[in-house]
This record gives C-alpha cells, structure tokens and sequence, in this order.
C-alpha cells in the first residue's frame, strides 16, 4: 500500500528507516544494522520544524560471514559483529516499535523486502501492510526526469541543498537521517510550505544540519529552465 504525502486521512507519523546488509538478496541476505527515526511530519504545518523524532538503532549478528564487498560498503566487520544479537532476538521489539505506522526508506522496495525476509523467518508479523512511501521513487518522478540513475539518496541530497555523507561508508543511522531530511522536503512541497526546518534534534540530543529546500525556490529554479529551454530553441 503506498503513501500518499498529501492524503488529508494521514495525521503526519511515520517511521523513516535504513538498513545495511550483507548483500541484497532478501531470501539469502541479513541485516547488520538498522536504524530507525520514528517523526511526525504534521508538525511542519504547526512549528515549521519537527522536534519530537524518537530513534532506533541497532547492530546485529547476521548469522554469517559478513562478505568482504559489502564491509566495503557499509564499514561494518564480522568482529565488530560478534557480540551483536541476531535478528530473531528483537524482531518482536523492532516491530512492536514500528508498529501500525507508515514506513518511508529511499529504494523502499529493497529495505522493506530486507525486512520482511527478516521478520518472516523469525515467524514475526511482517510490514507489508503498513503504508509505504519511497523517497527514491518520488525524486525521480518529480526532480530526476523518471530516470532510476542519478536518484541514489547522496543524489536527492545533493538536488536538495542537504549535506550528504559525512565519510565514505554508507551508516543506517546517517542514511535514515538523510531519507527524513529528503521526506521532509517533499511534505513541505506537498503542502505548500514556504518555509521548512526538517532538522531539529533526535532523542539521543544529536542535532541535524540546518539545509533546507523550499517549494518556492523549486518553482522558480524550474520557471527559469523553461526560460531557458525557450530561450535557446525558441
């Protein structure tokens, strides 16, 4: 079931996540980490920021070797690894914490089939009920021309004014941040905000950068484009 950011039916609660892995088949592949921002975008129409973000990390043993390709990836080794619960161990508690909400995720089909893969075999209930909204979808609909290349998350965040990654390794909690930052955006948008503060501060007290994009400044970057495209073939 997908999400609709306008749907006057939503009051404005989800939970933005991101999750690591040990390679991207859902059957054969684990987690190894998961993070998960539980916000209510509804108080961008009230406070213009969203203060009250609870989140949701963890490490988890997959129950493997972790493959050398993807410690390139995300940074994360069996040693670290080793003392970590296996999924089966907080499954409950993961889904318990998510609950009936909506869940957003940039490529929302991969990290949603990881989990459900992961809920399944731990005979836990899955997420293929909860509305879905996927933030890579989305950009390349309506700011990347249709097109999948060029619609990765340091992609939007890089169209949207909003800092990417801090270092090379892809961490769920920073993803997590990022995909909220960019689902903030497109709420603003949807909602004709014209100003949006989509940062504010965690749980754990960690503040968010302040960069933004406002509906407005879409609008008018787009009117000069077609300014310019009839300008040069006019």
């Amino acid at each position: 079931m997908r999400l609709y950011l306008d749907d006057p039916d939503w009051d404005g609660k989800a939970v933005v996540f991101d999750v690591e892995t040990t390679g991207v088949k859902p059957e054969e592949d684990r987690i190894v980490s998961l993070a998960m921002f539980k916000a209510d975008f509804s108080e961008l129409v009230t406070d213009g920021e969203m203060t009250s973000i609870e989140s949701y990390e963890i490490v988890l043993h997959p129950g493997r070797p972790i493959p050398e390709e993807t410690t390139e990836i995300h940074g994360i080794t069996d040693a670290q690894v080793k003392d970590c619960p296996q999924f089966a161990e907080v499954a409950q508690e993961i889904r318990d914490w998510i609950g009936d909400l909506p869940v957003i995720a940039h490529n929302a089909k991969f990290d949603t089939g990881m989990l459900n893969a992961e809920f399944e075999r731990a005979e836990v209930e899955s997420i293929r009920d909860n509305p879905t909204f996927c933030t890579m979808w989305k950009f390349r609909e309506e700011l990347n021309d249709g097109e999948w290349k060029g619609s990765r998350l340091e992609d939007a965040a890089k169209r949207m004014g909003i800092d990417g990654r801090s270092g090379k390794f892809h961490g769920a909690k920073e993803d997590a941040l990022l995909c909220l930052k960019i689902a903030a955006n497109f709420y603003a948008w949807e909602h004709d905000l014209d100003l949006i503060d989509a940062n504010g501060s965690t749980e754990t007290g960690r503040d968010s950068d302040s960069d933004r994009l406002s509906p407005t400044s879409v609008a008018i970057a787009i009117f000069a484009i077609m300014l310019l495209i009839l300008w040069i073939f006019g």
